[in-house]
């Protein structure tokens, strides 16, 4: 549902100026797992985006954008290494028009059940972040995982995505 509404990203119809109508930004801000009081690695990379006007800009920034009115989004692998939470990697194709470097993007991300507050027993997202290596197996994949992957593997090469 969340890819569905980035696509659309309900009002915009990808016609418009960017930022016009940001509801489908808007929808995944607010089911997403991060403290606005305190830094978060949401995108892969420790970032303040505490205000929503921070989380749009990382959106509307390269890889993401793609995110937004792509024109298709598969899930190609899923894994739920434990009860509360679940990840999928998706291949994301840009929508037409747009100036690209790949004809696919691939996207680890993250959906956690919470645990107690307003949120109890709601799945919402955990990070989104990019890869350039989809064949990887990501360590927090899994149960018996030693704790989350090395992000710069699994990011674009070092160029500067963020």
């Amino acid at each position: 549902i969340l890819t569905e509404a980035l696509r659309d990203n309900i009002y915009n119809d990808g016609e418009k100026e960017p930022f016009a109508a940001d509801d489908g930004l808007a929808l995944l801000y607010l089911f997403s797992a991060f403290d606005p009081w305190k830094p978060s690695n949401y995108f892969g990379v420790k970032r303040d985006l505490g205000q929503f006007e921070r989380f749009r800009l990382m959106m509307y920034s390269n890889p993401f954008k793609y995110l937004i009115n792509h024109k298709k989004c598969e899930a190609i692998g899923s894994a739920e290494p434990s009860a509360t939470h679940f990840v999928q990697l998706l291949r994301v194709t840009p929508k037409e028009g747009l100036e690209t470097e790949k004809e696919f993007y691939f996207f680890f991300i993250s959906l956690k059940k919470m645990q107690g507050g307003a949120h109890e027993g709601r799945w919402l997202t955990e990070k989104i972040f990019p890869t350039t290596h989809p064949e990887s197996i990501v360590e927090w994949m899994f149960p018996d995982s030693a704790g989350e992957p090395d992000l710069e593997d699994l990011q674009a090469d070092g160029e500067n995505w963020y």
